[in-house]
């Protein structure tokens, strides 16, 4: 029920429907995860050594999935602020090209017929450069003299 209301709400709310999607299913877990611990803690058991193992396997996880998560991370920020949309030719280090999509992990650019996948977290600490915006940008035509 969570995450169909979040879902809606991000929707409703011009948020990317995969951001939106991302944040409903988030917020599932955590709720079932603390419903979960207050159900144990009614019933009479001491969840103290099971809150303290969870926030030792969030520890874990967060360390060796860093490059995962900032890559996640980078991806939301990007969804939000919308730095470049789709078919905007952008130029990032030595990648450059059109943007085909972004999601949470990476941004797809088409260059020269081929498909580079650039992680997200490479857009958010380093300088993008627009080169031609989809909304702006008119059609080269040939002239037939």
């Amino acid at each position: 029920m969570v995450q169909k209301v979040l879902t809606k709400v991000g929707t409703s709310q011009h948020i990317d429907q995969e951001l939106a999607s991302f944040i409903g299913r988030t917020a599932k877990i955590a709720v079932l995860i603390l419903g979960l611990i207050t159900a144990l803690s009614h019933l009479g058991i001491d969840v103290s050594a099971m809150v303290a193992g969870l926030g030792l396997t969030g520890f874990a996880l967060g360390f060796a999935l860093k490059d995962v998560i900032s890559n996640v991370l980078a991806g939301v920020l990007i969804l939000i602020y919308k730095p470049f949309q789709k078919d905007d030719c952008i130029k990032i280090k030595s990648y450059e090209g059109k943007v085909v999509s972004t999601d949470l992990r990476y941004t797809v650019l088409l260059s020269d017929g081929l498909t580079v996948y650039v992680p997200n977290s490479l857009l958010f600490t380093d300088a993008i450069t627009v080169t031609c915006d989809a909304v702006t940008a008119e059609p080269e035509v040939e002239s037939t003299e």
